[in-house]
């Protein structure tokens, strides 16, 4: 499942021939390595005529507004910059428009990245991240990571999830919870929290594609034996979710937050620890070097074969 056309089609769009800024740099991440969003960003009338000058003509919503649609079906790894840019398109700046010309130039390189549904589950690169583990897998795998008070204005964190049945990946976020966490491990609770409550979601709704009309519908709701898994990279979450001990350093967690901690009790999902590296949540929670964040995007995409493209080829020529 890929949108190749789409992106080639905004890539067009926003940097055609015609644009005076022209077709960018190709990129080897999806957003700079130093970019921050933050007010401070914002415009003086110095950068505003700057703008003008760069970039006339360039509608920052507009084009926000047209990576979301990528990004929230099949491009996952460019969901965090493409978040930061659109909290920024009322009132972009020079940093913000010289973010967005990396995105494009980043999608330039990468374009023919899909979407891949696996007839055999133990191919996918989230069945092998669970066995290299040790952690039996289940047909619905999640992976959370939080990116512990990124916000400078605020304090606030990033959380983002993705989740896979049977390998293919199905849903992907990266937000930014209001509370302010006051550690590293209650910001990953915080992300674990939004992950579970996706999970019970899906769990419902394959529940209701297995059994609804059927006489073994149960009305009160799915039960399982066999938790989802819940991958996360703190070891400290993994424990909350499982010490029920009310202690000085975990009494601030709102309730909202226990939601975890019920669903395990319920056998609705379990958490288990897994290493930074096989976090491949990581890319919607911050940006980072290629050398990081291309493991993860390579086993969340895969690259369109030829073959495939052949084939899409001909189909469109046959209309």
């Amino acid at each position: 499942m890929d949108q190749e056309n789409y992106i080639k089609h905004i890539l067009n769009r926003y940097c055609g021939k015609e644009t005076e800024w022209g077709l960018p740099r190709m990129q080897n991440t999806p957003a700079p390595v130093d970019y921050v969003f933050t007010k401070e960003n914002r415009p003086s009338e110095e950068e505003q005529q700057l703008i003008q000058k760069r970039f006339k003509g360039l509608s920052m919503a507009s084009a926000v507004s047209s990576l979301l649609y990528a990004a929230l079906n099949t491009r996952s790894d460019i969901l965090w910059i493409t978040n930061k840019l659109a909290k920024s398109s009322s009132n972009p700046g020079v940093k913000d428009f010289e973010a967005l010309m990396h995105v494009f130039g980043y999608l330039r390189k990468y374009p023919d990245y899909a979407i891949k549904m696996y007839s055999n589950y133990e191919e996918s690169p989230a069945y092998k991240i669970c066995t290299e583990n040790n952690i039996e897998p289940t047909n619905v795998i999640g992976f959370s990571d939080t990116s512990w008070q990124d916000c400078p204005d605020t304090g606030r964190s990033t959380s983002g999830f993705k989740v896979f049945i049977g390998g293919c990946l199905i849903d992907s976020q990266s937000t930014m919870p209001i509370p302010v966490a006051l550690s590293s491990a209650e910001a990953e609770y915080m992300g674990a929290c939004n992950l579970a409550a996706m999970i019970c979601h899906l769990q419902e709704l394959l529940y209701d594609f297995e059994f609804l009309s059927t006489e073994n519908y149960d009305v009160n709701g799915q039960k399982t034996d066999t938790p989802s898994i819940l991958l996360i990279d703190n070891q400290a979450t993994v424990r909350m979710s499982k010490n029920y001990k009310v202690t000085s350093k975990n009494r601030h967690v709102g309730r909202r937050w226990h939601f975890v901690r019920r669903g395990c009790k319920e056998k609705r999902f379990e958490l288990k620890w897994i290493p930074g590296k096989d976090q491949i949540a990581d890319d919607c929670t911050k940006t980072q070097s290629a050398l990081k964040s291309a493991p993860h995007f390579e086993r969340t995409l895969i690259k369109i074969p030829d073959k495939v493209k052949g084939f899409k080829s001909n189909i469109v020529g046959n209309r």
